[in-house]
Protein backbone atom coordinates (compact mmCIF):
# COMPACT_ATOMS: atom_id res chain seq x y z
CA UNK A 1 0.00 0.00 0.00
CA UNK A 2 1.68 3.32 -0.99
CA UNK A 3 0.52 6.39 0.72
CA UNK A 4 1.30 9.75 -0.86
CA UNK A 5 1.85 13.40 0.54
CA UNK A 6 -1.50 14.89 1.22
CA UNK A 7 -3.79 11.56 1.86
CA UNK A 8 -4.03 10.10 5.43
CA UNK A 9 -0.61 8.95 6.61
CA UNK A 10 1.40 11.93 5.17
CA UNK A 11 4.26 10.55 3.75
CA UNK A 12 5.32 8.41 0.90
CA UNK A 13 6.25 5.10 1.53
CA UNK A 14 5.75 1.67 1.03
CA UNK A 15 4.84 -0.37 4.24
CA UNK A 16 5.91 -3.83 3.04
CA UNK A 17 9.26 -2.94 1.63
CA UNK A 18 10.20 -1.31 4.84
CA UNK A 19 8.53 -3.90 7.02
CA UNK A 20 10.79 -6.41 4.70
CA UNK A 21 14.26 -4.24 5.15
CA UNK A 22 13.51 -4.33 8.52
CA UNK A 23 14.14 -8.11 9.26
CA UNK A 24 17.19 -8.09 10.25
CA UNK A 25 18.47 -11.88 8.98
CA UNK A 26 17.62 -10.47 5.63
CA UNK A 27 21.03 -9.48 4.59
CA UNK A 28 22.30 -13.15 5.47
CA UNK A 29 19.75 -14.83 3.45
CA UNK A 30 20.30 -12.20 0.49
CA UNK A 31 24.49 -13.10 1.27
CA UNK A 32 23.28 -17.13 0.98
CA UNK A 33 21.18 -16.89 -1.96
CA UNK A 34 24.07 -14.71 -3.79
CA UNK A 35 26.62 -17.86 -2.56
CA UNK A 36 24.25 -20.72 -4.06
CA UNK A 37 23.84 -18.69 -7.23
CA UNK A 38 27.59 -18.25 -7.61
CA UNK A 39 28.64 -22.23 -7.03
CA UNK A 40 25.52 -23.89 -8.40
CA UNK A 41 27.37 -22.40 -11.27
CA UNK A 42 30.59 -23.38 -11.06
CA UNK A 43 29.77 -26.60 -10.16
CA UNK A 44 26.50 -28.36 -11.04
CA UNK A 45 26.41 -30.70 -8.75
CA UNK A 46 25.78 -28.42 -5.81
CA UNK A 47 22.57 -28.82 -5.14
CA UNK A 48 22.16 -32.05 -6.60
CA UNK A 49 19.69 -34.46 -4.22
CA UNK A 50 22.58 -36.22 -2.71
CA UNK A 51 24.29 -33.16 -1.66
CA UNK A 52 21.09 -31.40 -0.77
CA UNK A 53 20.12 -35.02 1.58
CA UNK A 54 23.49 -34.91 3.05
CA UNK A 55 23.33 -31.14 4.02
CA UNK A 56 19.74 -31.96 5.54
CA UNK A 57 20.96 -34.64 7.55
CA UNK A 58 23.77 -32.42 8.90
CA UNK A 59 21.06 -29.96 10.16
CA UNK A 60 18.79 -32.41 11.43
CA UNK A 61 20.95 -33.01 13.96
CA UNK A 62 21.67 -29.33 15.01
CA UNK A 63 18.04 -28.53 14.64
CA UNK A 64 16.51 -31.19 17.03
CA UNK A 65 19.31 -29.68 19.87
CA UNK A 66 18.24 -26.44 19.43
CA UNK A 67 14.71 -27.37 19.54
CA UNK A 68 15.89 -28.73 22.51
CA UNK A 69 17.64 -25.86 24.09
CA UNK A 70 14.94 -23.71 23.69
CA UNK A 71 12.72 -25.97 25.28
CA UNK A 72 15.11 -25.93 28.35
CA UNK A 73 15.27 -22.14 28.07
CA UNK A 74 11.37 -21.66 28.44
CA UNK A 75 11.82 -24.61 31.20
CA UNK A 76 14.18 -22.24 32.81
CA UNK A 77 11.99 -19.46 33.70
CA UNK A 78 9.09 -21.86 34.45
CA UNK A 79 11.24 -22.98 37.28
CA UNK A 80 12.70 -20.24 38.58
CA UNK A 81 8.91 -18.92 39.06
CA UNK A 82 8.29 -22.06 40.85
CA UNK A 83 11.90 -21.58 43.02
CA UNK A 84 10.84 -17.92 43.48
CA UNK A 85 7.41 -19.02 44.36
CA UNK A 86 9.08 -21.25 46.94
CA UNK A 87 10.96 -19.18 48.41
CA UNK A 88 8.40 -16.44 49.10
CA UNK A 89 6.41 -18.68 50.98
CA UNK A 90 8.72 -19.80 54.41
CA UNK A 91 8.73 -15.49 54.15
CA UNK A 92 5.59 -15.40 54.01
CA UNK A 93 5.36 -17.59 56.90
CA UNK A 94 7.84 -16.31 58.82
CA UNK A 95 6.07 -12.74 58.69
CA UNK A 96 2.69 -13.96 59.73
CA UNK A 97 4.46 -15.90 63.01
CA UNK A 98 5.83 -12.65 63.53
CA UNK A 99 3.03 -10.91 63.30
CA UNK A 100 1.62 -13.03 65.81
CA UNK A 101 3.81 -12.99 68.24
CA UNK A 102 3.88 -9.31 68.27
CA UNK A 103 0.15 -9.01 68.75
CA UNK A 104 0.08 -11.83 71.91
CA UNK A 105 2.82 -9.78 73.16
CA UNK A 106 1.51 -6.57 72.77
CA UNK A 107 -1.49 -7.75 74.22
CA UNK A 108 0.22 -9.37 77.40
CA UNK A 109 1.84 -5.73 77.57
CA UNK A 110 -1.91 -4.05 77.62
CA UNK A 111 -2.69 -6.37 80.36
CA UNK A 112 0.06 -5.52 82.38
CA UNK A 113 -0.33 -1.63 81.88
CA UNK A 114 -4.26 -2.19 82.55
CA UNK A 115 -3.36 -3.69 86.04
CA UNK A 116 -0.74 -1.54 86.97
CA UNK A 117 -2.68 1.50 85.73
CA UNK A 118 -4.96 1.10 89.02
CA UNK A 119 -1.84 1.56 90.92
CA UNK A 120 -0.73 4.44 89.19
CA UNK A 121 -3.91 6.17 89.04
CA UNK A 122 -4.28 6.24 92.52
CA UNK A 123 -0.73 7.19 93.33
CA UNK A 124 -1.19 10.06 90.89
CA UNK A 125 -4.17 11.03 93.11
CA UNK A 126 -2.11 10.62 96.41
CA UNK A 127 0.10 12.71 95.01
CA UNK A 128 -2.73 15.66 93.87
CA UNK A 129 -3.97 15.56 97.40
CA UNK A 130 -0.39 16.39 98.86
CA UNK A 131 -0.15 19.18 96.24
CA UNK A 132 -3.60 20.30 97.50
CA UNK A 133 -2.97 20.40 100.82
CA UNK A 134 0.22 22.09 100.47
CA UNK A 135 -1.24 25.16 98.87
CA UNK A 136 -4.22 25.53 101.48
CA UNK A 137 -2.03 25.58 104.48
Amino acid sequence: MIETEGSKGGVKRDKFLFRLLAVPELGVVVALIICISIFQSINPVFLSGEVVGSIIQAVTFVSIIAVGQAFLLSDQKVGAAIGWAMGEIPIVVALIATFIQWMRSDAREASRADKRSAVDLAEYNEYLQKLSSREDK
